[in-house]
């Protein structure tokens, strides 16, 4: 019998495609993807904790001058305890302290699309200041980040090939994945890269790379050190939801020191004086 998630994400998974024949007549790239990404983003706001909310922008530090490139992220979720830098039209501008994650969302995944997601993975995850990503009071990840993820409606591939280009993209610049293959298997939900932390593709699966809170998926198999992706033709939105709601869980102790974000000011302190 069919489990109550199960169906729900069934569900899900028919709407997500019947919104991207929505924006199939529309001629415009940028129209497209705006109209998948807002059902993408439909699609979250409605399974989220009332404490997060699901913006789009770019997410600042508090060092950060106006001319230091930075990313349009598609999706951001967001602590709404703290204030945003608000825009127009939907796109806003997040500290990185309050932000849990971010998702590209491609219409189409490609190689050259894991290539420029991954390069502002690492933009982000090497900001000076970010959230603390406590995930329990007995343990705190030792270098906070927000989490990276992809979501693409589809690709031309398989997910054995999608997986072939993470590992080669992943080789053209440091991510910090050595690391992570140093680091002991049952420590590695912990561990830091600044790599992207999951490709998830409509009704084809996902990848999932061996540091999220969850840990490692149960195997009879000796699982190499090496690897540090895990590769899936299925479940691609429940394990997408559970990512995101356990990475999610972190902003119950995130802290944002506004007046650092200021510029800095004199005060001028006066005194009363007798007549």
């Amino acid at each position: 019998m069919t489990k109550i998630l199960e169906a729900h994400f069934a569900a899900s998974r028919e709407r997500l495609a019947a919104a991207a024949k929505v924006a199939d007549p529309y001629n415009h790239k940028g129209n497209k993807g705006s109209i998948r990404e807002a059902f993408v983003k439909e699609l979250l706001e409605n399974c989220t904790s009332k404490f997060c909310s699901v913006g789009a922008g770019e997410i600042i530090h508090r060092d950060m001058t106006v001319d230091e490139k930075r990313d349009q992220m598609d999706v951001v979720l967001y602590n709404n305890r703290y204030p945003k830098v608000p825009g127009s039209g939907g796109i806003d501008m997040f500290f990185v302290e309050t932000v849990s994650s971010t998702i590209e969302v491609k219409s189409r995944l490609t190689k050259d699309g894991i290539r420029k997601a991954a390069q502002a993975s690492k933009r982000i995850k090497s900001y000076p200041q970010a959230p603390c990503q406590q995930f329990n009071p007995g343990r705190i990840i030792s270098k906070p980040h927000p989490f990276c993820f992809v979501f693409a409606y589809d690709t031309k591939v398989s997910m054995d090939t999608v997986e072939d280009w993470v590992s080669e993209v992943s080789e053209e610049d440091d991510y910090g994945l050595e690391e992570l293959i140093q680091t002991p298997w049952e420590e590695r939900r912990f561990a830091f890269h600044s790599f992207l932390d999951g490709i998830f593709v409509l009704n084809k699966g996902y990848i999932l790379t061996e540091s999220m809170p969850f840990g490692r998926p149960r195997t009879e198999e000796e699982i190499p050190a090496e690897q540090v992706w895990f590769l899936s033709d299925y479940n691609e939105l429940e394990v997408m939801w559970m990512a995101l709601t356990m990475a999610s869980e972190g902003l119950h102790w995130n802290m944002l020191d506004v007046p650092k974000y200021a510029s800095p000011h004199e005060m001028c302190l006066a005194s009363l004086k007798d007549e």
